[in-house]
């Protein structure tokens, strides 16, 4: 049983967060809805670049800090040791807003060169310098939700996700409904600057008792910054590969397809990287610290990675195969007719997510070990085969290539990690985790076959399958739960024990 309250805890925080997560999913899908209509598929494209930037320059100036921070404030919280809470939460505040302050400064004034090197035209330089405030905020974000994540607030998060998610909605189409393209830049700009005030909102709530951080000395505060160095700039290169490639090939479709290839490349990419956001965002807020707390105990480690695998698949699993089925129809709706192109790429990059949502377990256990550089080799070698494979096949082939370029880098990632995990703690999957991953595999191949002929009686089976999947993952899940009894009253137990955080 002991294996089956494991489950419960991490389906219940899942649910928590994933139910959050994916409400401001579903809000950031109405806002490139929006701008999909409005500013067309070059206007989408130049978002896409846009956020990338402030991603990607946020990621180097944190240096990693917010993933660290959780560790320290977790590891402080969890031995009840008030001192060392007060001084990881003030290291952390005051290191993240000096390199906040740093990190905007330059690329204000790198604003020209910026857009020179992203966009092939200087003259977008001035508007670049201006998302300058999107990296100040997302940086000193990353503290705050550093600190509602160390302490466990599941609530908060949620809370957290889902009002900065409506403010941005109507900040943003406000802007490009106002201004036309003329609010481009507010449009990006809205979630930045709403995740700020919200966050900091909730995080000031959170009190920090039995310590006094402010007699303590730059010295010992340098110490703390160290720490949160050792294995916050793991994360940082890595951060800077995944969202610096990302950038990359934006940069090879706009220069050698044009603006309305990449729309047509930034549609289907912001589907697959937010429609399974949930899954992940759970694994970073619930999962993360606790494998972390049991790192030094390897077979605690491992299974903890396999009932977080099972989790991860079952709650992915039908967003998947369903993603699949519906990609016409989902592109159509999110974003317009003029975005077809979008779907073929769509269905490779979708395929390329079942390895995702299985990778991402077990590379969390670099993390929690502190084996930063191969954490860093791991996530260079995805990116670099997701920018090889288009480099190399964009002539030839054209821009389907990136989405079979997601599928290829993906399979490399989950490979790497599991190679690396055998390393670490003899990590291997268990039957039932493994049995589980190749039914989706095959069942996503499957659909996505199925899907690609866009027939009716080929749709209509590929929804079925789907449908399949869907009702034998909420069986599995329902079992894990360890709830007695038998049909509805069965489901609605297990749900009701699903609503249930602990400490919240």
């Amino acid at each position: 049983m002991a294996s089956q309250g494991s489950h419960g805890q991490i389906l219940r925080s899942s649910s928590i967060i994933g139910a959050s997560s994916l409400g401001g999913i579903v809000l950031g899908l109405v806002r490139t809805k929006v701008a999909a209509v409005l500013l067309g598929p070059g206007g989408v494209g130049l978002i896409g670049i846009y956020t990338n930037l402030i991603t990607t320059a946020s990621g180097i100036a944190a240096l990693g800090f917010g993933t660290a921070g959780v560790r320290s404030i977790a590891d402080a919280d969890a031995n009840h040791d008030g001192g060392a809470l007060a001084a990881a939460w003030r290291a952390l505040s005051l290191g993240t807003i000096a390199l906040a302050c740093a990190g905007s400064a330059i690329f204000w004034l790198a604003g020209g060169a910026i857009a020179k090197a992203a966009l092939g035209d200087a003259s977008y330089g001035h508007d670049v310098s201006w998302l300058a405030i999107g990296v100040l905020l997302t940086v000193l974000a990353g503290a705050q939700t550093a600190k509602l994540n160390g302490f466990r607030r599941i609530g908060e998060i949620a809370y957290v996700n889902v009002l900065s998610a409506i403010c941005a909605t109507i900040l943003a189409v406000a802007a490009v409904l106002a201004f036309g393209r003329r609010g481009l830049l507010a449009f990006v700009l809205a979630l930045p600057v709403s995740t700020f005030l919200i966050g900091y909102a909730y995080a000031r709530r959170v009190r920090i008792h039995g310590g006094d951080s402010r007699s303590l000395t730059f010295a010992q505060l340098a110490s703390q910054w160290i720490a949160l160095g050792r294995v916050g700039v793991g994360v940082m290169v890595a951060a800077i590969t995944s969202t610096g490639g990302a950038l990359v090939v934006r940069a090879i479709i706009e220069r050698k397809l044009g603006a309305a290839s990449l729309g047509q490349f930034q549609a289907a990419w912001a589907i697959s990287m937010t429609y399974v956001g949930y899954v992940l965002t759970a694994m970073a807020t619930d999962y993360f610290p606790r494998l972390a707390a049991a790192a030094h105990d390897k077979e605690a480690a491992n299974r903890l990675i396999n009932e977080q695998l099972e989790v991860a698949l079952l709650g992915a699993g039908p967003i998947i195969v369903g993603m699949l089925a519906l990609a016409p129809w989902v592109v159509t709706i999110l974003y317009s007719h003029k975005f077809g192109a979008a779907v073929a790429i769509l269905h490779w990059q979708v395929l390329g997510d079942v390895f995702k949502v299985a990778s991402f377990p077990i590379a969390y256990l670099m993390l929690a070990m502190s084996s930063s550089g191969l954490y860093i080799a791991v996530e260079v070698i995805f990116m670099g085969a997701v920018v090889g494979v288009t480099w190399f096949g964009l002539p030839s082939v054209g821009l389907q290539i990136t989405g079979v370029a997601v599928l290829v880098a993906y399979i490399v990632y989950f490979l790497c990690a599991y190679l690396v995990a055998r390393r670490l703690t003899s990590f291997q999957l268990t039957k039932n985790v493994a049995r589980l991953l190749l039914l989706l595999i095959v069942a996503a191949a499957s659909v996505a076959a199925l899907a690609a002929q866009q027939l009716l009686a080929d749709s209509l089976a590929a929804i079925g399958l789907a449908l399949t999947v869907t009702v034998l993952c909420a069986i599995r899940i329902v079992r894990l739960v360890g709830t007695r009894g038998t049909g509805a009253n069965r489901l609605f137990a297990a749900i009701s024990r699903l609503r249930k955080v602990d400490g919240n």
